[in-house]
C-alpha cells in the first residue's frame, strides 16, 4: 500500500525538478552570479551534502538594482 505513495513522490519530485532548478538559476541571476553555481550545488548535495548549505546561501542572496549582465532584477 506505501509503495504507491513512494511512486508518486518519486514523480512528483521528477515533474517539480527541472521548474525548480530554473527558478534557482533565475534568483541567483537576479544577484549577478552565474548560474552554473546551482549546478555545483546539486552535484555538491548528492556528493555530499554541503550543496543544501550552497544553495541556501545563494538562495538569500541580496539582488543586484536595476541592470546586471544578466538583464533587470525587476524584469
Amino acid at each position: 500500500v506505501n509503495s504507491g505513495i513512494g511512486v508518486l513522490s518519486l514523480i512528483w519530485g521528477l515533474v517539480t525538478l527541472l521548474p525548480g532548478i530554473s527558478v534557482m538559476v533565475r534568483r541567483v541571476h537576479d544577484s549577478d552570479k552565474s548560474g552554473w553555481l546551482v549546478l555545483l550545488g546539486y552535484v555538491l548535495m548528492l556528493a555530499c551534502g554541503i550543496g543544501t548549505i550552497l544553495l541556501l546561501v545563494l538562495a538569500l542572496l541580496k539582488s543586484t538594482p536595476g541592470e546586471n549582465k544578466y538583464g533587470s532584477a525587476n524584469a
